[in-house]
Protein backbone atom coordinates (compact mmCIF):
# COMPACT_ATOMS: atom_id res chain seq x y z
CA UNK A 1 0.00 0.00 0.00
CA UNK A 2 2.89 2.63 0.75
CA UNK A 3 4.27 1.47 -2.33
CA UNK A 4 1.54 2.38 -4.43
CA UNK A 5 1.16 5.72 -2.09
CA UNK A 6 4.29 6.79 -3.31
CA UNK A 7 4.39 5.70 -7.06
CA UNK A 8 1.06 8.14 -6.62
CA UNK A 9 3.20 10.58 -4.93
CA UNK A 10 5.65 10.67 -7.72
CA UNK A 11 2.92 11.11 -10.63
CA UNK A 12 1.73 14.14 -8.73
CA UNK A 13 5.23 15.59 -8.05
CA UNK A 14 6.15 14.74 -12.09
CA UNK A 15 1.94 16.48 -13.10
CA UNK A 16 3.12 19.58 -10.85
CA UNK A 17 6.28 19.77 -12.20
CA UNK A 18 4.95 19.19 -15.66
CA UNK A 19 2.48 22.40 -14.92
CA UNK A 20 5.09 24.94 -13.50
CA UNK A 21 6.93 24.19 -16.94
CA UNK A 22 4.27 24.87 -18.99
CA UNK A 23 3.12 27.88 -17.02
CA UNK A 24 7.03 29.26 -17.19
CA UNK A 25 6.10 28.44 -21.22
CA UNK A 26 3.61 30.45 -21.58
CA UNK A 27 4.78 33.77 -19.35
CA UNK A 28 7.28 33.64 -21.66
CA UNK A 29 4.97 33.12 -24.77
CA UNK A 30 3.29 35.81 -23.21
CA UNK A 31 6.10 38.59 -22.95
CA UNK A 32 7.33 37.78 -26.24
CA UNK A 33 3.55 38.49 -28.41
CA UNK A 34 3.76 41.97 -25.87
CA UNK A 35 7.04 42.76 -26.97
CA UNK A 36 6.22 42.10 -30.70
CA UNK A 37 3.08 43.86 -30.54
CA UNK A 38 4.57 47.11 -29.05
CA UNK A 39 6.70 46.53 -32.06
CA UNK A 40 3.70 45.54 -34.49
CA UNK A 41 1.90 49.16 -32.98
CA UNK A 42 5.18 51.25 -33.25
CA UNK A 43 5.43 49.93 -37.15
CA UNK A 44 1.44 50.64 -37.81
CA UNK A 45 1.74 54.18 -36.64
CA UNK A 46 4.64 54.90 -38.85
CA UNK A 47 2.28 53.48 -42.04
CA UNK A 48 -0.39 55.60 -41.12
CA UNK A 49 1.77 58.61 -40.80
CA UNK A 50 3.27 57.34 -44.65
CA UNK A 51 0.19 56.40 -46.28
CA UNK A 52 -3.84 58.03 -46.58
CA UNK A 53 -6.64 55.91 -44.61
CA UNK A 54 -8.82 54.19 -47.07
CA UNK A 55 -11.42 56.67 -45.77
CA UNK A 56 -9.38 59.67 -46.47
CA UNK A 57 -8.52 57.93 -50.07
CA UNK A 58 -12.63 56.99 -51.28
CA UNK A 59 -13.17 60.94 -50.07
CA UNK A 60 -10.40 61.68 -52.40
CA UNK A 61 -12.04 59.46 -55.03
CA UNK A 62 -15.37 61.19 -54.49
CA UNK A 63 -14.75 64.67 -54.55
CA UNK A 64 -12.33 63.49 -58.02
CA UNK A 65 -15.24 61.49 -59.20
CA UNK A 66 -17.68 65.18 -58.35
CA UNK A 67 -15.22 67.19 -59.67
CA UNK A 68 -15.30 64.91 -63.27
CA UNK A 69 -12.86 62.58 -63.28
CA UNK A 70 -14.45 59.69 -64.23
CA UNK A 71 -11.55 57.16 -64.02
CA UNK A 72 -12.22 58.00 -59.79
CA UNK A 73 -15.48 56.50 -60.36
CA UNK A 74 -14.56 53.50 -61.86
CA UNK A 75 -11.55 52.68 -59.56
CA UNK A 76 -14.49 52.63 -56.90
CA UNK A 77 -17.08 51.06 -58.42
CA UNK A 78 -14.19 48.24 -58.86
CA UNK A 79 -13.43 48.44 -55.25
CA UNK A 80 -16.88 47.91 -54.47
CA UNK A 81 -17.65 45.19 -57.26
CA UNK A 82 -17.72 42.10 -54.90
CA UNK A 83 -20.24 43.92 -52.89
CA UNK A 84 -21.99 44.56 -55.90
CA UNK A 85 -22.38 40.69 -56.72
CA UNK A 86 -22.54 39.63 -53.31
CA UNK A 87 -25.65 41.72 -52.81
CA UNK A 88 -27.12 40.58 -56.67
CA UNK A 89 -26.69 36.64 -56.46
CA UNK A 90 -28.85 36.68 -53.27
CA UNK A 91 -31.77 37.60 -55.10
CA UNK A 92 -33.69 36.02 -57.65
CA UNK A 93 -36.25 36.76 -59.77
CA UNK A 94 -35.47 39.06 -62.29
CA UNK A 95 -32.28 38.15 -64.61
CA UNK A 96 -28.68 38.97 -62.87
CA UNK A 97 -28.11 41.16 -65.60
CA UNK A 98 -31.35 43.37 -64.52
CA UNK A 99 -30.17 43.10 -60.86
CA UNK A 100 -26.45 43.95 -62.03
CA UNK A 101 -28.14 47.11 -63.28
CA UNK A 102 -29.81 47.91 -60.87
CA UNK A 103 -27.07 47.55 -58.06
CA UNK A 104 -24.73 49.81 -60.33
CA UNK A 105 -27.36 52.71 -60.52
CA UNK A 106 -27.70 51.95 -56.35
CA UNK A 107 -24.12 52.66 -56.70
CA UNK A 108 -24.24 55.69 -58.71
CA UNK A 109 -26.68 56.93 -56.42
CA UNK A 110 -24.98 56.87 -53.63
CA UNK A 111 -21.54 58.25 -55.16
CA UNK A 112 -23.47 61.17 -56.07
CA UNK A 113 -25.09 61.65 -52.58
CA UNK A 114 -22.64 60.87 -50.19
CA UNK A 115 -22.65 63.63 -47.74
CA UNK A 116 -18.18 63.61 -46.96
CA UNK A 117 -19.01 66.43 -44.30
CA UNK A 118 -20.71 64.13 -41.91
CA UNK A 119 -17.99 62.07 -41.21
CA UNK A 120 -19.90 58.26 -41.83
CA UNK A 121 -19.03 55.27 -43.37
CA UNK A 122 -19.45 55.30 -47.32
CA UNK A 123 -19.66 51.03 -46.93
CA UNK A 124 -22.18 51.43 -45.13
CA UNK A 125 -24.00 53.94 -47.63
CA UNK A 126 -23.20 51.95 -50.48
CA UNK A 127 -24.59 48.53 -49.41
CA UNK A 128 -27.94 50.13 -48.58
CA UNK A 129 -28.25 51.53 -51.58
CA UNK A 130 -27.54 48.86 -53.86
CA UNK A 131 -29.97 46.83 -51.93
CA UNK A 132 -32.70 49.60 -51.67
CA UNK A 133 -32.10 49.61 -55.55
CA UNK A 134 -31.75 46.00 -55.93
CA UNK A 135 -35.46 45.03 -54.20
CA UNK A 136 -36.55 48.13 -56.33
CA UNK A 137 -36.23 45.95 -59.20
CA UNK A 138 -36.95 42.65 -58.11
CA UNK A 139 -40.45 44.76 -56.93
CA UNK A 140 -41.43 46.13 -60.11
CA UNK A 141 -40.56 42.85 -61.61
CA UNK A 142 -42.93 40.39 -59.19
CA UNK A 143 -45.36 42.53 -57.55
CA UNK A 144 -45.88 39.14 -55.14
CA UNK A 145 -42.94 39.74 -52.72
CA UNK A 146 -38.70 39.63 -52.63
CA UNK A 147 -37.85 35.70 -53.22
CA UNK A 148 -34.06 34.92 -51.54
CA UNK A 149 -32.05 33.30 -54.32
CA UNK A 150 -31.38 29.65 -53.11
CA UNK A 151 -29.45 27.83 -55.89
CA UNK A 152 -30.10 24.29 -56.99
CA UNK A 153 -27.26 22.71 -58.93
CA UNK A 154 -24.14 21.78 -57.52
CA UNK A 155 -22.50 24.00 -60.28
CA UNK A 156 -24.75 27.10 -59.67
CA UNK A 157 -23.81 27.29 -55.91
CA UNK A 158 -19.96 26.98 -56.69
CA UNK A 159 -20.59 29.55 -59.54
CA UNK A 160 -22.18 32.59 -57.10
CA UNK A 161 -19.28 30.96 -54.61
CA UNK A 162 -16.35 31.79 -57.08
CA UNK A 163 -17.86 34.93 -58.10
CA UNK A 164 -18.48 36.29 -54.43
CA UNK A 165 -14.93 35.44 -53.31
CA UNK A 166 -16.71 32.24 -50.97
CA UNK A 167 -14.71 29.82 -51.77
Amino acid sequence: MADNDEVLLGKINAAVAEHNAAERAVTTAQAELVSKSKVLGQLLLEVKKRHPKAADFEAFLIRQFRAGDKQAGDKLYRSFHKLVLSIVLVYYGPTVDELVAAATEGFSYALSRFDLKRNNSFDAYVGKCIRGHVLDCIKKWNRGGVKRHNPTSISERSACAWIVGRR
